[in-house]
């Protein structure tokens, strides 16, 4: 994790060169990866508070309002996903979203209290809640 190290900078900048919607500030708390190969920066991943209302989210998941008001605080957007054009990895994106997903749950779940959102690019639903912890 990069987030509030020197390191963050470098994310962004890369953000803002490699990015299609370039660099924006994440909104709420927000948690930035770089992934390295052989010290080269090869993916980078960011992750944030998510939004107050986002329907297709909501009727994902299934949750009333009074559900969504009591655990919204516990869901991350996935805001930012970048492989940079000189790698070159069959099934990159599954394998870096899922060990992205698994540090969040392991490490920075404890510290920021979140469930993780993401997208699910084969079946195009807008979200899925998974639960790792009461």
């Amino acid at each position: 994790m990069v987030s509030q190290t020197p390191l963050e900078t470098h994310w962004n900048n890369l953000m803002k060169i490699y990015h299609y919607l370039g660099y924006t500030v994440l909104v709420g708390t927000c948690l930035k990866y770089l992934v390295f190969s052989n010290e080269r920066v090869v993916a980078a991943a960011g992750w944030s508070s998510a939004l107050w209302k986002l329907a297709a989210r909501d009727d994902a998941i299934g949750w009333s309002i009074q559900q969504r008001n009591k655990y919204l605080h516990r869901v991350a957007n996935n805001t930012r996903f970048l492989i940079f054009p000189w790698v070159k990895i069959r099934n990159f994106a599954s394998y870096i979203l899922s060990q992205t997903k698994r540090v969040i749950e392991l490490v920075d779940y404890q510290q920021k209290r979140i469930f993780v959102a993401y997208k699910s690019h084969r079946k195009k639903k807008m979200a899925k809640l998974i639960k790792i912890a009461q």
